[in-house]
């Protein structure tokens, strides 16, 4: 869902000489978007989406005074800001929430990356996940996922499966871990320099917090977190990148590479169900 962002600081600029009606078309402009952004940000239901566009229109005038139009940041990227901190404020006092948790759906894209890099006390869930599920699933994951822990129920298994000899499962286990190895390594990079983004960034956020700024400097601040909050964005998306090398080292097992990668996403999808049921206790 864009906003006009051209349009937007046009009308922000003009704010003053007809307050009344560059409001109501300021509110035009951005009705649709508060009203969803709960959703859209925290998969909230409808219910509070009302409630939460009613709590911020009644604040609105106030929100876009503080918001400099001549400023080189995007209002999208600066309104994004203000409606997140103004949501956490609205389910602490209106709903009583302090809390807030992603829905199922915000883990989707990620929860793979974290159970397979979870501390070896959560092996137990991972492979009570793993006897849930059918026996070829079971297969496709530990094989893309944590070939190491391939056992000679599993060599049986992939014999049966796929018509391989031992010597064939043997080698494919062993390249297998040898690109997973590199994979972590290479995971391990990305995860440090996103931590150092995220110092860097909470180090800005508690600037704008704690020391009184005029709001150009809030601005710069705000234009520079939002630079880096997109390198971050660039570097979790190579976190979810399909591992090319595993994949196609897999996919040989299948008549082509569409069905090895349908497969995978199959078992893929079972894991997720499983896992979060178990882990929802």
């Amino acid at each position: 869902m864009n906003l006009n962002d051209e349009k937007i600081k046009k009308l922000i600029k003009n704010y003053n000489e007809n307050p009344s009606l560059v409001f109501e078309e300021l509110k035009k402009e951005v009705s649709e978007y508060i009203y969803y952004f709960p959703k859209m940000a925290y998969k909230k239901n409808l219910d509070i989406c009302g409630d939460f566009y009613l709590y911020i229109i009644e604040r609105l005038d106030k929100i876009i005074a503080n918001f400099n139009s001549s400023s080189e940041i995007k209002f999208k990227t600066w309104f994004n800001y203000v409606l997140k901190n103004n949501f956490i404020n609205f389910m602490k006092f209106v709903y009583k929430n302090p809390k807030i948790e992603l829905s199922i759906e915000d883990y989707q894209d990620s929860l793979f990356f974290e159970v397979f890099e979870e501390e070896e006390g959560n092996l137990k869930r991972i492979e009570s996940v793993l006897e849930n599920i059918e026996e070829i699933d079971r297969l496709i994951l530990k094989l893309y996922y944590i070939p190491e822990l391939i056992n000679e129920k599993d060599v049986l298994c992939l014999s049966e499966n796929f018509n391989l000899t031992f010597a064939e499962i043997s080698s494919l286990q062993k390249k297998l871990i040898e690109l997973r190895q590199a994979e972590i390594e290479r995971l391990r990079e990305v995860a440090l320099k996103i931590k150092e983004i995220n110092s860097i960034i909470l180090e800005k956020k508690y600037t704008i917090y704690k020391r009184e700024l005029s709001q150009d400097e809030k601005n710069k601040i705000l234009f520079s977190i939002s630079k880096l909050e997109a390198q971050r964005f660039k570097l979790i998306c190579r976190v979810r990148e399909e591992k090319k090398d595993i994949f196609e080292t897999i996919s040989v097992l299948f008549s082509s590479k569409e069905k090895a990668r349908y497969r995978l996403k199959i078992a893929k999808d079972k894991f997720k169900f499983y896992y979060l049921k178990i882990k929802a206790g």
